[in-house]
């Protein structure tokens, strides 16, 4: 028979009315619904929240990215000190002197306070300086013009082979003194948070951890002397204080806080 456009037509009409009658497959399962889907994710679970009174929770990721570690507040004996910033008024590339007794190969550092500070100090005690490992000593206390100013000079002696201490330049110093002091509460330096508002650790409190203002007196090596704001046996952050606060500080300024 000879196919005709009518009859052409009229198959294909037939062939759509067929498929129509088939039931409507399913829609594929997406990765998400199938027996292989991982299960949800919570975005943001672990994101640090701080609540008033309680202070600042963190999730266990947050903690191990900054390293978070714990310290119970100490007792030690503290050596008493003085801060002071010294002067360069002879640098270690001069010859020594035979009159006055500086040596080739020391710079030699001046600082005048008033005398009732120098109490406990004497010649021979350690001199150290911030952000320099090496050490120098209390070479002299010349009390001179006590008597008319109430000042005395402290002359610090530093072995500085490499000539770096320029005169002129200034020193930031610490000497221990002789004198001795009962033991106090103890924290790691690193746990001592100092911000324009204050100087303060974070505190354990519960889960959470609450920034406590306290006060610090004398530094020893790696300690810091608390006395005020926290109490012995009182678990703190270790460290990471710095980070604790921004972390806070964001919480709070982003709504985190519940």
């Amino acid at each position: 028979m000879k196919i005709t456009p009518y009859w052409l037509g009229l198959a294909l009409a037939a062939m759509l009315v067929a498929g129509c009658d088939k039931p409507v497959s399913e829609k594929p399962k997406s990765v998400a619904e199938g027996k292989n889907a991982e299960a949800p994710t919570s975005e943001g679970s672990d994101e640090p929240s701080y609540e008033d009174g309680k202070g600042l929770l963190l999730g266990e990721r947050s903690r191990a990215a900054i390293g978070l570690a714990f310290v119970a507040v100490g007792k030690q004996a503290f050596q008493p000190s003085l801060s002071v910033t010294a002067q360069v008024y002879r640098a270690a590339t001069e010859p020594s002197l035979r009159y006055g007794g500086e040596k080739a190969g020391f710079a030699y550092l001046t600082a005048t306070l008033p005398s009732d500070t120098l109490t406990g100090l004497k010649p021979g005690l350690v001199a150290r300086f911030k952000g320099e490992p090496r050490e120098g000593v209390l070479w002299k206390i010349d009390t001179t013009q006590n008597a008319v100013t109430g000042k005395s000079e402290m002359l610090i002696e530093v072995p500085d082979p490499a000539g770096r201490l320029a005169v002129g330049a200034f020193v930031p110093s610490e000497i221990e003194s002789a004198a001795s002091r009962p033991e106090g509460l103890s924290i790691p330096a690193t746990a001592v948070l100092k911000t324009a508002t204050g100087t303060f650790a974070y505190v354990k409190n519960g889960d959470r951890l609450l920034r406590q203002p306290i006060q610090v007196g004398t530094a020893s090596g790696v300690a810091v002397e608390v006395t005020e704001g926290l109490q012995e046996g009182t678990t703190v952050a270790a460290k990471s204080v710095e980070t604790l606060y921004l972390i806070e500080l964001r919480a709070t300024k982003s709504g985190a806080g519940e």
